[in-house]
């Protein structure tokens, strides 16, 4: 039997999710064999030689949606069974959210206060609280389930569209613009770092005095080399993407090479004063600037800390895509 690509693609999408709210200590078991029977009735219901997505979306509409299967085998065994789970991950990443957002308001705040940061020691505290919070949510929700279940009963089944599936991150292929747009781009930065930096900066009057004021410090100096070699790999690695036009582990292990690469480099940015790198001082003794160098300055310690947030969430849903494999990835 064969099938079409839509349809492969939905039932692909249809187990990953399924298997998603399985136990984790007997999520691959399960989910071959329900792939199996699942792949039996699909056969016995279709009277054509390919399989189409209609076939398909109607068989996984009959079956029930991933939450309501997965419930069926891991329901007794789980601390937050499926039905209850999509509530609680809901619930868990508005704490999580509203935790991080306090993490980095006050890593922001001890920067600009020039207090210094102690950046392990309040990350442990951030860790711990989210560890907390998860432990907590979970007491609670396991004694909710426990002594009245009926609360999160499932009714689900009857009114969830297969189609609707979240699409699969591993089946995107890099795509060609981007990549393009990230060599031409870090060619632009390796110019402006190396041939531009000290030609970049302007001219203003001081007392009677025509001065030119540079606009890079001596901290961005200092980190040039580094920042070049980042770019210079960044660049490798799209041409390698573009030429490969699809991802491996080894482009995903890369990948989470450049991450971290750019978490440290950022951090390193937040370390010491915004005029290292901007001279925002010199600015501020101009009749030009005086008034908005000091916004520009916490301006640039607000992008600084915007991009680390994002990076970090971005860098730990790739490990979290790279580490965490599906056993309906089997073809089909």
């Amino acid at each position: 039997m064969k099938y079409s690509e839509e349809a492969r693609d939905l039932l692909e999408r249809y187990l990953w999710e399924t298997e998603r709210h399985l136990p984790i200590s007997k999520r691959r078991d399960i989910i071959k064999d329900f792939k199996s029977n699942l792949l039996d009735m699909l056969e016995e219901r279709s009277e054509d030689e390919t399989i189409t997505e209609e076939t398909a979306a109607a068989v996984l509409k009959e079956i029930g949606s991933p939450e309501h299967i997965a419930g069926q085998y891991g329901q007794h065994e789980a601390l937050i069974p499926a039905p209850m789970f999509p509530l609680f991950k809901m619930v868990f990443s508005i704490v999580a959210g509203v935790l991080t957002v306090l993490f980095f308001v006050g890593l922001f705040v001890s920067i600009r206060s020039g207090e210094g940061v102690r950046i392990l020691e309040s990350l442990g505290s951030y860790i711990t609280s989210l560890a907390g919070a998860l432990g907590m949510m979970t007491l609670i929700f396991y004694v909710i389930q426990r002594f009245n279940p009926s609360v999160f009963s499932s009714t689900e089944a009857e009114h969830w569209e297969p189609k609707d599936l979240p699409k699969l991150e591993y089946r995107k292929n890099p795509g060609t613009i981007e990549q393009a747009f990230t060599i031409a781009f870090s060619l632009v930065l390796i110019l402006v770092l190396t041939v531009l930096r000290d030609r970049l900066g302007f001219s203003t009057t001081l007392g009677s005095a025509s001065i030119y004021v540079p606009a890079f410090g001596d901290r961005l100096t200092a980190l040039v080399p580094l920042l070049v070699g980042r770019l210079v790999l960044g660049i490798g690695f799209s041409a390698v993407l573009l030429v490969k036009r699809a991802w491996s582990d080894r482009l995903r292990i890369g990948e989470l090479v450049l991450s971290f690469a750019d978490i440290v480099i950022l951090i390193l940015f937040l370390q010491g004063s915004p005029d290292g790198y901007i001279r925002f001082d010199l600015m501020e003794q101009t009749e030009v600037f005086s008034a908005v160098a000091p916004i520009l300055r916490w301006v640039f310690t607000g992008v600084i800390v915007l991009i680390l947030v994002m990076t970090v969430a971005e860098t730990a849903k790739k490990i979290t895509g790279f580490f965490v494999k599906p056993a309906s990835r089997i073809e089909l």
